[in-house]
């Protein structure tokens, strides 16, 4: 588990619709708050649009005032967007928005209205890339589609979408034949670029040859060898081929091939191939090891061009029990040449209907051509029969693309075939474009020498399923007859289709009229064109000899040239994937490592003036996809497939899925909020991308009420596990002390307690435990950390507890460790300071305490070190101890064993008893409960868990055996972790306890009925509100453990007051005549240095702390506040002697002391203890029959008596007040100008403690500045 610690005050300033949220927790009464939990970004509940839950797709998030609002899901990935006014156009892999609108992979979305609107039906395919073109009011779209939906345009992998009449716009090449990757302007010339993996337009205007023409076979499919055997797969053909690609598809079966080879038949040589990896995506060159997936067909490049009459291709390793292959492709070049042949039923070379084929008819024979050296096809046809034979040849070729074609018949001589006498004339009939005409040409083929002519040179279509280009070779009508014999001959031999090509050709990029083009084979992810003059293109590409250039290039319009970026050589090992330039530098994301020998991990930059690279720090551990920048170009977020930063220390920050870089101090920088996943739009106010989470603040600790500029990150390593907030009384500095632990060697856990500064930001470690440390307290000046750890005989460290002396250089002091019964480590769950200011309380599961037999519960005497058990009879697990401040009851919660009893739940102890007493087991409550608090008039709140199910829980009221649950809107999968009551200042909603300014507030892992998931929540008496929202580093929904109080709560207006259960640290109270207040240092300092500056006419004298733990009241020595003396005074030896019957030592306040509630300026309020316990307001006559004290007029005279200059309980003096003053804090009096006071306390020169009258002739107490009163 991962706990972080926030200091925060937390303003809810939006309520949400479903709940009743009150305004603001009141932080002048409760003090600043502390949250530790597992968690790493944490946000205040303002609008039933925030979520800490994971997303699992895409989402549109807006922030409004800090607060992360998710507008829109996204039923799969979005991968681009562009801004074109007030609009933002996403594409990517998705059909529907918010599950309601089908939009198909491209949406608009208005930034006004917040609406989203579709173009029309969408696409048919995902989109890659997105470009708004502000001049011409186009919005360009690429991806991996063949048209809009639903209408009759042909856009093949790139559309443009025209804003000014809302309709798909044609482009005039009408698309590519592979997906774009990229689209972008080169403003400075005015033209739009595109880049991809294609090697045709649309109009076949633009082409590569590779893939063009199909070498005519017809395997059977699908092919298996025999199993456990390597073999071979045999092609000839009739006529020599020059393979440009080899297209093979795996068996997609539990058998196949894995590793095999290409060798030419006829040459004995292997075709040195390349192929892109379908993993990796990189681009590899084979010959005798070739890798086949088995996911889909691959593309095999040839790399030095070999004729052959044949291959082989030969099956070397196989998956499962033996090779085969589903199919086999081979491409040749362009120049189409179309062979004639007889139908010989050789099933490995038979024509396919998608392939160049011819379809004879008639009386034809092969014949072997001398000094032609080839075999053609001869039709011997008797001359009185030739003008109704059918003799004829129809020639069917493959044409790719559409385009200009010069068409070539060659015929061979007569002299080699021996038949210069019986050779006639014949005709081509050319049948190329649908709807034109048939056109006829007549060739004389008597002619000795062999004679290419040209029959076409024009436009041809391309093939199709409704049309196929075709020449018809007959005998000519009107023919003339043989020379020699009665029979004429027929010669029929290839025709050739030759690109007329005028234009470069098309690689994966294309600019309107570019003149260089990158290597066969190559893609293009992304381009840059902001320079103008230069582009920047990345992808993943490799020179021709594999040495000026790889995946990284720069074209140069002015020279119409491509150049490697610092002119000699530039490589990256892996694709790029996407490029930006700001100023001179330009940014590389992808999937590299290395550049030449300099390590980048996934995103670099280049100096393009200095021709250098740079990492930035340490790269990151995945590829990066996006890389987007700030519009003042300080801040580069980097995006993409990984989880962790590195910083050029070789210190890794988890960072899922983006990073921020900051540019002027080339660095790795926290956001200031929380964003965990992908980062596709970062338009300052949206965002999209696949966001797993994102909260306001991403602080592990934060130390006051200001969270952006007191945020302390923690190495992700540590886990933060407790904290405290502690005041030093020699320099009057807060401080935060922490608890934390990593994992060392051999596995071993190493737990860390430190001391971090809050102004300063200086962290300054304490102690270190092998174990975990779970509880942490201080009391005067001494802090005790608890927890299950090891002892350390080599510096006297105790097991699972020890105790360090803050104001003496956090020196450690000695104390007995905390151990099971066999003299394990024992644990320490929870340390509670008891209000009687005696002891300090350890609850955890333990058996001993040194040598003392001591379970679950102990107490040790803070000055003699002294351990005793509190009573008898209770074993088990101790989760929680509240007192009471009435009677000082101890309640301790958790899976207990009380006097036998093992399924005890809540046990009680008192001083006056020596056994612990089962108050209620877990089957009354349904579980085990975790954390109590303290209500009013006796009544307990607990919240705990189901021992058999995890999903259930419990939280409830206990009160006279009767327990009253508080689920109301919670649901199953809840777990309470601490319940506290806070005080709130808005005075609209439900209150709860009925009648106070206070609600009850629940941390942990709330599932809220019509919400969601929260980490904290606040309930009114009615339901349950959602106040706090975290979430981990991991995108993962967060939880909050425990909640730190600071600060004492102060009192609150028309109703009872509430003092917390300090969590961390024991808050200060008030003592008044007759009644015991006990109060921290650390409290009432820090409550002092909050007024330090607070001044009135006359400025106040410095101010020098006292180190003693209640000197600056003067409360302790004696154990008398003076009241029995005055009574004494006033009223006789009697009442003085009535006074102090309760005391059972005069060294300090006793269990038996009485108690009395003076009335503050607030008006009817009541002070209460350190462990919430609400304590009704007595009467004055009540309290002076208890305690002896008699009306304020007696304590005036007692004042008067005193002519010393002594000022103390026993010798009170008589003062004036000079100015008003009103009281700003719990525990001081307001004063107005004349006022009469006893003061009481002068020990220290800023704040006196004294009396007034309260109305009615009855004292009231408090502390007030010095300089506004006179003798």
């Amino acid at each position: 588990m991962r706990l972080t610690l926030a200091y925060c005050l937390l303003y809810l300033k939006v309520a949400v619709a479903l709940f009743s949220v009150p305004t603001v927790i009141d932080d002048e009464s409760a003090g600043q708050l502390g949250f530790a939990g597992n968690y790493a970004g944490i946000s205040n509940i303002m609008s039933n649009l925030q979520s800490q839950s994971a997303m699992n797709q895409s989402v549109l998030l807006r922030t409004v005032e800090g607060i992360y609002q998710k507008v829109s899901n996204f039923q799969g990935n979005i991968t681009s967007s562009c801004v074109f006014q007030n609009s933002i156009y996403f594409g990517g892999q998705f059909e529907t928005v918010n599950q309601t609108m089908t939009v198909n992979h491209i949406v608009k979305f208005d930034i006004n209205t917040s609406k989203f609107e579709p173009l029309q039906n969408g696409l048919n395919g995902p989109v890659y890339t997105l470009y708004c073109d502000e001049s011409d009011q186009l919005i360009y779209i690429g991806g991996n589609f063949s048209s809009p939906i639903e209408t009759n345009s042909t856009m093949s992998n790139v559309a443009s979408w025209n804003t000014n009449n809302q309709t798909w716009s044609l482009l005039p090449w009408k698309g590519f034949n592979g997906p774009v990757y990229t689209i972008t302007k080169n403003k400075k010339y005015n033209t739009v670029l595109f880049g991809g993996r294609f090697d045709a337009t649309g109009d076949g205007q633009f082409f590569n040859s590779n893939t063009s023409q199909l070498v005519p076979m017809n395997a059977p499919t699908p092919w298996y060898l025999q199993d456990g055997v390597p073999g071979y797969w045999d092609a000839n053909f009739a006529n020599p081929v020059e393979p440009t690609v080899f297209r093979l598809s795996n068996t997609h079966t539990d058998k196949g091939t894995i590793s095999f080879n290409i060798l030419a038949l006829g040459w004995n040589n292997y075709f040195n191939l390349s192929y892109v990896d379908p993993v990796t995506q990189q681009t590899i060159v084979c010959s005798k090891h070739c890798i086949l997936s088995n996911n889909t067909y691959q593309d095999f490049t040839v790399v030095d061009a070999i004729s052959a009459t044949g291959i082989r291709i030969n099956i070397n390793s196989w998956f499962g029990s033996g090779g085969g292959l589903s199919f086999v492709q081979i491409y040749q070049i362009i120049d189409i040449s179309v062979n004639p042949h007889l139908n010989t039923n050789d099933s490995q070379c038979n024509p396919t209907a998608s392939s160049t084929q011819t379809t004879v008819t008639g009386n034809w024979k092969d014949v072997y051509v001398f000094g032609y050296y080839q075999t053609v096809l001869v039709a011997n046809v008797p001359y009185t029969e030739l003008a109704t034979s059918n003799t004829a040849i129809v020639y069917e070729p493959n044409i790719p693309t559409q385009g200009q074609y010069d068409v070539y018949a060659t015929t061979p001589g007569c002299v080699g075939s021996s038949n210069c006498f019986t050779r006639t004339q014949v005709e081509y009939q050319l049948e190329l474009s649908p709807g034109f005409p048939v056109t006829s040409i007549i060739s004389d083929q008597n002619t000795f020498e062999d004679h290419r002519i040209l029959l076409y040179s024009g436009y041809i279509s391309p093939v199709s399923t409704n049309f196929r280009p075709s020449i018809a070779l007959r005998p000519a009508p009107n023919a003339k007859s043989p020379a020699m014999g009665e029979n004429v001959q027929i010669m029929a031999d290839t025709i050739e289709f030759v690109r007329n090509v005028t234009a470069a050709p098309l690689v994966s990029i294309l600019e309107y009229n570019p003149t260089n083009q990158l290597p066969i084979g190559s893609t293009v992810y992304s381009i840059d064109a902001s320079n103008g003059d230069i582009l920047y293109i990345g992808g993943d590409f490799t020179s021709p000899n594999n040495s000026a250039f790889r995946n990284i290039i720069t074209y140069d319009n002015q020279l119409g040239q491509l150049i490697p970026l610092n002119n000699g050589s530039a490589a990256l090992n892996g694709r790029v994937s996407k490029l930006l330039l700001s100023n001179s530098i330009l940014y590389v994301g992808g999937e590299f490592n290395t550049s030449d020998t300099l390590p980048l991990n996934h995103v670099a930059q280049f100096d393009t003036l200095k021709k250098m690279w740079a990492p930035l720090g340490n790269g990151v551990d995945g590829p990066v996809t996006h890389l987007l920048i700030s519009p003042d170009n300080n801040t580069l977020t980097v995006s993409g497939h990984f989880n962790h930063r590195y910083h050029s220390t070789n210190i890794s920050k988890v960072s899922l899925g983006n990073a921020q870089w900051d540019i002027p101090t080339q660095t790795w920088t926290e956001r200031s909020s929380l964003m965990v996943g992908q980062i596709t739009t970062d338009d300052q106010s949206l965002f999209a991308g696949s966001i797993v989470g994102a909260q306001t603040y991403r602080a592990d600790l934060v130390v006051s009420s200001n969270l952006n500029s007191s945020r302390f990150i923690f190495n992700h390593s540590t886990i933060v596990t407790a904290g405290i907030t502690w005041l030093n009384n020699k320099t009057s500095e807060v401080a935060t002390i922490i608890a934390g632990h990593h994992g060392g060697e051999s596995n071993v856990t190493i737990s860390g307690v430190a001391i971090y500064y809050n102004k300063t930001g200086q962290l300054v470690p304490i102690d270190q435990f092998r174990g975990y440390v779970y509880s942490l307290a201080t009391f005067e000046d001494k802090l005790y950390v608890g927890g299950q750890f090891l002892p350390n005989n080599g510096r006297n460290q105790s097991a699972s507890l020890a105790i360090y002396d803050l104001k003496n250089n956090n020196s450690y002091v000695p104390a007995h460790g905390v151990t099971d019964e066999n003299n394990n480590p024992g644990m320490v769950q929870v340390i509670k300071i008891h209000p009687d200011g005696k002891k300090v309380l350890i609850g955890g599961k333990f058996a001993k305490v040194g040598l003392l037999e001591c379970n679950a519960v102990c107490a040790i005497d803070p000055v003699s070190r002294q351990w005793t058990p509190i009573a008898l009879g209770l074993t088990g697990t101790v989760n929680d101890i509240i007192i009471s401040s009435e009677n000082q009851k101890i309640t301790v919660v958790g899976d207990l064993n009380v006097q036998n009893e093992p399924t005890a739940a809540i046990a009680t102890a008192t001083d006056s008893q020596n056994s612990w007493l089962l108050a209620w087991d877990k089957t009354q409550l349904s579980g085990i409960p975790v954390s109590a608090v303290n209500s009013i008039d006796n009544e307990i709140i607990v919240a705990g868990k189901s021992a058999v199910n995890p999903n259930e829980f419990f939280v409830g009221t206990l009160k006279d055996k009767t327990y009253n649950s508080l689920v109301s809107n919670l649901e199953q999968g809840t777990s309470i972790s601490q319940l506290l009551i806070v005080p709130v200042t808005s005075t609209l909603e439900e209150r709860y306890p009925a009648g106070t300014q206070n609600m009850l507030l629940a941390v942990g892992t709330l599932n809220i009925q019509g919400f969601g998931n929260a980490s904290a929540a606040l309930y009114d008496g009615k339901i349950w509100n959602p106040y706090l929202l975290t979430t981990q580093l991991n995108g993962q929904p967060g939880s909050i453990q425990k909640v730190i109080h600071v600060t004492d709560f102060r009192g609150i207006k028309n109703g009872r007051h509430y003092l917390s259960v300090a969590a961390v640290i024991l808050i200060s109270i008030a003592i008044s005549v007759g009644i015991l207040f006990l109060m921290s240092a650390a409290a009432l300092l820090f409550l002092f240095k909050q007024h330090k500056s607070t001044k009135g006419p006359d400025d106040m004298p410095p101010w020098a702390p006292s180190n003693r733990l209640v000197d600056a009241l003067g409360l302790f020595g004696t154990g008398s506040l003076g009241a029995a003396t005055i009574a004494a005074t006033a009223a006789g030896a009697g009442a003085a002697e009535g006074s102090t019957t309760g005391r059972s030592a005069a060294t300090g306040p006793s269990n038996a002391t009485s108690r009395a509630i003076f009335q503050h300026d607030d008006g009817d309020i009541g002070v209460y203890s350190p462990t919430t316990t609400i304590v009704n307001p007595i009467p004055i006559t009540a309290a002076a029959a208890a305690a002896g004290i008699l009306s304020f007029d007696s304590m005036v005279a007692t004042a008067k008596s005193n002519t010393t200059s002594i000022v103390n309980e026993t010798h009170p003096k008589l003062f004036q007040a000079k100015y008003p003053f009103k009281a700003q804090e719990f525990g001081e009096l307001s004063l107005e100008a004349g006022d009469i006071l006893v003061v009481t306390d002068t020990t220290d020169n800023i704040w006196w403690l004294g009396y007034k009258d309260g109305g009615m002739n009855r004292p009231l107490s408090g502390v007030f500045p010095s300089n506004y009163v006179k003798a």
